[in-house]
Order: structure tokens, then C-alpha cells, then sequence
């Protein structure tokens, strides 16, 4: 039997994963970890519309960087940067992870913490940053699309003229193919 006071025993001990604490149990009136899409991670970048378009101009590092973000860049490396949330001590707990583009905060105080402790996309990294105290007071399982944060957040990114560039640049690829799959069927 392992010793009582050591962590990493008593979680062997239970069956528990110390890096899959997003899978443990939770209290049901635990509401800190809601408003970010479950099911399959898909890359953000390839994702349609304002979204995807948002995710193929900012990563979040250019984000955390444009958009001046409570984070300070404490490493940068190959495949992965780490950053500190501002007014911390502690280690650096955000990695921004560029294989993926996706980022996550360990830190407590940092709001996108007490929204989800799962990896998020720039767009979301963004969205509740600028706009996520629109969010207050809505049901926690209100869907994404329907949350103030969400809509403002799409509204910013359409605006945005790289963004707009991007769907611009997208549409105009999609016509393209149209336009060839047509060329292609009088040929046949």
C-alpha cells in the first residue's frame, strides 16, 4: 500500500490519471468549466467560415500579441511557446501549441481558466478575453452560437480585414472549383 501523503500513489492507487483531471468527477453545481464545444478537436484551421479564417490568420501567440492578452511569453520553442498569465508567480502556465494551434492555461486567476480547462482555438482564445463578460448570466448550457461572447466575437472577426481577406480568398477557391467541376462536366 502506498503512502497516504504522496499524491501520485493515492491517485495510482484510485485509478486516476493526474494529467486527465478534466475526466474526473465533478460537483453538479461546478460550473467553471462550460462554453467551449465538446466532441472531436478538429484543427481550427480548417474549419469554414469566420472561424476557420480567424484561426488561419491569428495562432494564438500572434493573438496573445495583437490583441495585447493578459499573457507575458516566458519560453519560446519549436513546437510549443509558454507563457505566464499576467499578475502570476508562478510557472509559465499557458502553452500555446503550434502543431495544432491550439492553447490552454493551467493558471488559476486566468479567465479562459474558469471557462474551460480544455485546449482552445485563437478565435475562443480571443473571444473570451474581449467579450466573455457578456456571458454572465447566461445558462450554463446555453448553446455556444447562442452566446453573447460567440456573437460579438463574430462580428470582431468579420471585421477584421485579414479575416475578411481570408473568406474572401476562400470563396473565391470554392468558385474556382465550381467553375472547374462545370468546365469539366461539358468536356465529358
Amino acid at each position: 500500500m502506498s503512502g497516504a501523503s504522496d499524491p501520485l500513489t493515492w491517485a495510482d492507487d484510485l485509478g486516476l490519471a493526474l494529467e486527465e483531471v478534466s475526466l474526473w468527477p465533478r460537483h453538479p453545481k461546478d460550473v467553471s468549466r462550460r462554453r467551449i464545444a465538446d466532441g472531436p478537436r478538429v484543427d481550427p484551421r480548417s474549419k469554414p467560415g469566420p472561424i476557420g479564417a480567424w484561426n488561419r490568420v491569428f495562432d494564438p501567440g500572434q493573438a496573445i500579441a495583437e490583441f495585447e492578452l493578459p499573457y507575458d511569453l516566458k519560453e519560446r520553442g519549436p513546437t510549443e511557446d509558454r507563457y505566464n498569465y499576467e499578475g502570476t508567480d508562478s510557472g509559465p502556465g499557458g502553452i500555446h501549441n503550434k502543431r495544432d494551434g491550439m492553447f490552454i492555461s493551467f493558471h488559476g486567476s486566468d479567465p479562459l481558466r474558469r471557462v474551460t480547462d480544455k485546449p482552445v482555438n485563437s478565435f475562443d482564445l480571443v473571444r473570451i478575453h474581449l467579450f466573455g463578460e457578456l456571458d454572465e448570466g447566461m445558462p450554463d448550457d446555453a448553446p455556444i452560437r447562442m452566446l453573447p461572447s460567440q456573437k460579438a466575437m463574430l462580428d470582431f472577426a468579420r471585421a477584421n480585414e485579414e479575416v475578411a481577406d481570408a473568406m474572401q480568398a476562400e470563396a473565391d477557391a470554392e468558385i474556382d472549383r465550381y467553375v472547374a467541376m462545370l468546365d469539366e462536366e461539358d468536356e465529358a
